[in-house]
């Protein structure tokens, strides 16, 4: 119950923070803005987000997840529902920042609820069940969004992932408890980990990776309506079954979660081809470990 609970609140979250590009169309035509400014004012709620999640994160650990991910839930529905009722641009803008602000709670608190409830060996399958919330808000707000544009314009649209947000954080408030807290032991002083320069080639490159897919998801659907005359309708659908878990497969058949993005060292390709060969002329082999590498690749993990 603990893990529905949260993979709910965190999938209601990402249809209101992640499902304003959806409305795009009817937001440029009822406001006439450039495409600039209106994707500027659909991406608000991530600012908001950004801003707080460390703040967030600090409130959990001194109040607990339960008040922290309620105060969210409701504090971003109330935004959501002020935002379609606000007249004039700004203060749109402003709401959906608010409801950014307030939706950060549920991912800097949530991923620890469920944690909390579950063994170390279920924590992988829990938090694997939990990140299908993000896919599944932003499925949701592909499929109902566009609709509800059509029929009320893009502020009654905003309606929707409000709702969703009040349901959820109703549903936090009666049935979501505080995992137990460990004892406090005693921890020895250790160095930072960012001393390691492989671990911010790691984060670079996972920025390198999202940058385009929020890109995509932002403006796929404004250039298939503007540029291509597809139905907003049709259009969310399709952008609903573009988002698959082959990324995902193809992570867990390499031999780990950077396989597919790593390739070979000195050619670029995946070791998987046929058409890869190292300087050395060998291919990578296939081993109990994952992939053999000829020579000295891959490299060492010291920096």
């Amino acid at each position: 119950m603990i893990l529905g609970v949260a993979v709910a609140a965190q999938a209601a979250m990402s249809a209101l923070v992640y499902g304003p590009p959806f409305v795009l169309p009817q937001l440029r035509a009822e406001e006439g803005l450039s495409l600039t400014e209106a994707s500027t004012l659909v991406v608000a709620p991530m600012l908001g987000m950004l801003l707080t999640m460390i703040v967030w994160g600090a409130l959990a650990d001194r109040f607990g997840e339960r008040l922290v991910m309620t105060v969210g839930m409701l504090g971003s529905a109330a935004a959501g529902f002020a935002a379609a009722q606000v007249p004039g641009v700004v203060g749109l803008a402003v709401l959906l920042t608010v409801a950014g602000l307030f939706s950060a709670s549920i991912s800097a608190a949530s991923g620890r609820a469920v944690l909390g409830w579950f063994d170390v060996s279920e924590r992988g399958l829990a938090m694997g069940i939990r990140q299908t919330c993000t896919p599944l808000g932003v499925g949701i707000a592909a499929l109902t969004l566009p609709p509800a544009a059509v029929a009320w314009g893009y502020r009654g649209a905003l309606v929707v992932p409000a709702v969703l947000c009040l349901l959820a954080g109703i549903a936090v408030a009666v049935l979501l408890k505080n995992p137990p807290r460990p004892e406090k032991r005693h921890v020895e002083a250790t160095g930072s980990p960012y001393r390691v320069a492989r671990l911010w080639r790691v984060h670079a490159a996972s920025a390198l990776l999202v940058g385009p897919q929020f890109i995509a998801s932002t403006f796929a659907l404004t250039y298939l309506v503007a540029q291509q005359g597809w139905d907003a309708v049709a259009a969310g659908r399709w952008s609903r079954s573009c988002r698959s878990s082959a990324p995902g497969r193809a992570s867990s058949r390499a031999s780990g979660p950077t396989g597919p993005a790593a390739g070979c060292g000195p050619c670029g390709r995946s070791p998987r081809s046929r058409g890869c060969r190292c300087c050395c002329g060998r291919s990578a082999t296939p081993s109990r470990r994952g992939w053999r590498w000829p020579g000295s690749w891959p490299p060492s993990s010291s920096p």
